[in-house]
């Protein structure tokens, strides 16, 4: 049976022959669920299996498809159904791992997009509709509760927004890092936006500007010593050369002496988290005989 929240709830009037059809076909997922009920129009919720199939169709779902690629044309399906705030709302917070504030994401929304966007009231009341839908749960910060949202939206969002153009990627990175700190950070919450940044650079392939920040802002990878934060000194360093199609555009938009300073800095960051066979993996991946230097990158 299709979940209480999407069968009654979210106003689906659905025979249980169709419930059970739903439910079925997303195998009971609660964000498939919310998704499906979110999306379903008005003039379909007496009949919302005709409407999950053409969602299906969309792309020409295979049979026996697995229940994630049946989720990802799901929100396919769904993202070209929501307005244009929801979507670009969806895309701030999936930037995140974290809840963030409510404030934060209607300023984030209006920094990053160029394009005309509704004001902040109607961007609030936009937040909150997927919030009520379920669509964004809400989790508790500091000071009260944040929006935040499932890993297979994330993915899914995060790539629309990437798909705007590396402008909005480096103008999110711009937003998240803001003003430099004076004193040495003191803990990861304090360079988590710095990494969130360094992240989405990277996705958006402007491994320029992420290696600015990796020296500016992390001293060349230090600040996660100096914290120590070293499984988040992993992640970030491996993020530049993680696969080979990685390692090409660090050669080609930095220099092959950064590619294995990144390299080498895997190594050294998996040698101190108790990584052993992955740091001697990376050491041995350096390409250049001063890689194992920790010199200033180019």
């Amino acid at each position: 049976m299709m979940a209480p929240a999407c069968s009654r709830s979210l106003g689906v009037r659905d025979p249980p022959a169709e419930r059970e059809h739903v439910s079925e076909q997303l195998d009971g997922h609660p964000l498939g669920l919310r998704v499906f009920a979110d999306a379903l129009p008005e003039e379909d919720r007496d009949q919302p299996r005709q409407f999950l199939d053409e969602s299906f169709h969309v792309g020409a779902l295979p049979e026996g498809a697995s229940l994630n690629d049946k989720l990802r044309r799901l929100l396919v399906f769904y993202e070209k159904k929501l307005p244009v705030a929801q979507v670009r709302i969806l895309g701030i917070v999936s930037l995140f791992r974290a809840p963030i504030a409510d404030e934060t994401v209607v300023r984030l929304v209006r920094g990053v997009f160029c394009e005309a966007l509704p004001d902040d009231a109607t961007l609030t009341t936009d937040l909150r509709r997927l919030q009520s839908r379920g669509i964004l749960t809400r989790e508790p910060i500091e000071g009260g509760q944040g929006s935040a949202c499932h890993p297979i939206l994330r993915d899914h969002f995060r790539a629309v927004l990437l798909g705007t153009g590396a402008d909005t990627a480096r103008r999110s990175a711009d937003l998240l890092t803001g003003q430099r700190s004076e004193g040495r950070p003191q803990n990861v919450k304090e360079i988590e936006p710095v990494l969130l940044a360094i992240e989405l650079l990277l996705d958006a392939g402007d491994f320029k500007a992420a290696n600015a920040l990796y020296k500016q802002r992390l001293r060349y990878g230090e600040v996660f010593q100096w914290i120590p934060a070293l499984a988040e000194g992993l992640r970030c360093a491996l993020a530049f050369v993680r696969d080979e199609k990685r390692r090409e555009q660090c050669k080609q938009q930095l220099s092959p002496r950064a590619m294995s300073f990144y390299l080498n800095d895997v190594g050294l960051f998996a040698t101190y988290s108790g990584h052993q066979e992955l740091a001697l993996r990376y050491y041995g991946e350096r390409t250049i005989s001063t890689a194992g230097c920790r010199m200033p990158l180019t």
